[in-house]
Formats: structure tokens, C-alpha cells, sequence
């Protein structure tokens, strides 16, 4: 999802998150009038001496009238009030009950955008990742240790099981962790022994935080930038912009000049910047990550990064 698609949602549903409070407020003012016909001569009286202030206010003194008609506003709210209480009504029933009280579910305040946008558009961001790869079925809980050899692996000198028991606490502690300055990581192994796994983890652990994450596929969202460049743009700035970006299965993507430079883009931008993104691959080899994105790529990536060495076997391939 583009920068632009999320804003373009976080404004729908605002908009329905403010239509559904006021439909509501406007159904309890059926009730409330039906029992107590007093509450709409009330209702009625407030909206005349509103209008009765505004042309004072807009005609300029007046002093008196206005004070005057303020204590008949107070006098009708208070009888309002006593009305609803007496009938076991809340105080407050026949107002909207707005998911935002600082907003009024519009996303603005007087000093500017209100907290609710931002925690809404984490939770959309949230939901999109789940679309993609659904978070709570891949959690720290259970990512599975058994699923790793106990032999030791003469060429580390150290089993399967007892590297990733080390890595699965390091991730622990980088999600606990974790703020907008925390180092990048590069998890890399054979396919299919835990990489996205322990990446959405992480991810899934981060966004309690109210961070700002987002998961892609180095696959598809190389892929989509180049069927459409236009939008392109957008893209990346979502990327550049992430608290925390994972991209996973780096070198799966078909590469071209265009991949490599936007590649490079996305890495030193996020270096300046000191945005942390983590990077999942199954190129183990430094020569052949070299070979396929340039010495100045890889010298940053690797430079810039906690290596994360997973070992094992496919679990895909276990019975």
C-alpha cells in the first residue's frame, strides 16, 4: 500500500468512524424524544439562542443581551440534563460518542494532526501485513526449536539447534528493545529455515510499540515499482519513511539497473536517515552478494548490519 492509498484510508475511516457516532446519537435522540417530548422543545430553544449569539456576536457589543442569553443557554443544558438523568438516561446520551473525543473523528485539531491518525494508520499498516502474511502465525511462541539438529555441524563447529536457540534470543532482545535508532539486521541462511519467521516476529513485537512497520517482499515490491513507475515514487518514500522496513527474501528479485539503483536508494537513505530495516536472504555468500548488487551495495549492507547466521534444514521439506 502506497503512502497516498493509506492516507486515502485513514480518511475513509475517520469519515465512517464520524458518520457512525453521529447516525447513533441521532437514533438515541428518537428514543430519548418519544419518552421525554420536553427534550425537543429543549433542543429546539438551544438552537434559537445559538443563532440569537451569533448575529450579536457578529454585530459587535451587546454586552448585556449576550451574558443573557449565555444564562438562558446554561438554564436550558442544566433542565436538559435533569430531564435525561430523571428518565435513567446518560447525561451525555443524546451527544455523538465519538472514537476520537480530541478530533471529533475528523484528524485534526486546533494544533495541528491529532495522535488518532497516527495510531489509526499503524493499525491499517498492521492489518496490511497481515493481509500479506498473517502475524499471528508467526510469532516468537511458536517458532519451534525442535525443528533444528542437535548434531553438531563440523563446518561451524556448533549444532543447528544451539546457533538458532542464540539467534531466536537475539531477536527476542532486538524486538524488547527496539526504538527508531536501533541497528539493521541481516538474517541469512539456506530457504526455509525461519528468516521471514523470526523477521515478522520481530515485526509483530515492534508494532505493540505503536511503531510504524512495514514488511515487503523483495519479489513483489520490485515488482510493482517497475509495472508502475508512476506510483513508484510513492512506494519508496513509504519504505524511506517506516520506523522499521523489512525486506525479506532479498535476491529473489529479478535485477536490473533499475533494481540495483533503487536498491541502493532504499539503503543509504535509510542509513543517513538512521532508520532501521532488517534484511532476510539466502545469499550466504559475500562474493556472490557482491556479484549480483555492486561492491557499493553490499560494503553498505553488510557494514551496516548485526549478521544473523540461521542454520538448519528446510522445515518445509520435514515431515
Amino acid at each position: 500500500m502506497t503512502k497516498e492509498e493509506l492516507r486515502r484510508k485513514v480518511q475513509l475511516e475517520l469519515s465512517r468512524r464520524r458518520q457512525r457516532a453521529i447516525t447513533l446519537a441521532e437514533d438515541n435522540k428518537a428514543i430519548a424524544y418519544h419518552k421525554i417530548p420536553r427534550l425537543l422543545v429543549l433542543d429546539n430553544l438551544s438552537i434559537d439562542i445559538g443563532i440569537q449569539l451569533a448575529r450579536l456576536g457578529a454585530a459587535g457589543g451587546h454586552l448585556e443581551e449576550r451574558e443573557e442569553q449565555k444564562r438562558l443557554l446554561d438554564e436550558v443544558a442544566k433542565e436538559r440534563r435533569a430531564l435525561l438523568v430523571e428518565a435513567n438516561f446518560a447525561p451525555d446520551f443524546l451527544e455523538p460518542r465519538y472514537n476520537c473525543p480530541n478530533c471529533k473523528d475528523v484528524g485534526r485539531t486546533p494544533q495541528g494532526i491529532c495522535s488518532c491518525v497516527t495510531l489509526l494508520t499503524q493499525k491499517l499498516r498492521r492489518d496490511e501485513i497481515n493481509a500479506r502474511f498473517p502475524l499471528s502465525m508467526c510469532s516468537f511462541e511458536n517458532f519451534s526449536l525442535l525443528h533444528y539438529k542437535e548434531e553438531i555441524d563440523p563446518a561451524f563447529g556448533i549444532s543447528a539447534r544451539e546457533q538458532m536457540t542464540e539467534v531466536l534470543e537475539r531477536c527476542k532482545r532486538y524486538a524488547a528493545e527496539f526504538r527508531k535508532s536501533s541497528p539493521n539486521l541481516y538474517l541469512f541462511g539456506e530457504t526455509g529455515i525461519g528468516k521471514t519467521h523470526l523477521a515478522l516476529s520481530i515485526a509483530s513485537e515492534v508494532l505493540k510499540k505503536q511503531f510504524n512497520v512495514v514488511y515487503v517482499s523483495s519479489q513483489n515490491i520490485f515488482f510493482a515499482m517497475q509495472q508502475d513507475r508512476a506510483e513508484a515514487a510513492n512506494i519508496i518514500e513509504t519504505l524511506l519513511a517506516a520506523d522499521l522496513l523489512i525486506l525479506d527474501d532479498l535476491g529473489t528479485e529479478l535485477v536490473n539497473a533499475y533494481v540495483i539503483s533503487t536498491l541502493y536508494n532504499i539503503v543509504d537513505t535509510r542509513m543517513g536517515r538512521k532508520r532501521p530495516t532488517i534484511y532476510t536472504t539466502n545469499i550466504i555468500d559475500e562474493a556472490l552478494l557482491t556479484a549480483r548488487y555492486t561492491e557499493k551495495i553490499s560494503s553498505r549492507l553488510l557494514g551496516s548490519c548485526e549478521m544473523y547466521r540461521l542454520l538448519g534444514d528446510d522445515i518445509r521439506l520435514q515431515s
